[in-house]
């Protein structure tokens, strides 16, 4: 089991979208960041 927090966001984070039954773009749209970003989050490659 990873203990990694930039992991344990990124499958939150992706949990959450699926979920909501939103495309990355959508999720990036509503939350004023850009798809790119959403997407650097959800494979754990944020640096915020």
């Amino acid at each position: 089991m990873s203990t990694d927090p930039s992991r344990s966001f990124a499958a939150l984070l992706r949990a959450h979208r699926y979920a909501a039954g939103l495309t990355i773009e959508e999720l990036a749209e509503a939350s004023a960041l850009s798809g790119r970003a959403i997407g650097d989050m959800e494979r754990g490659r944020s640096r915020a």
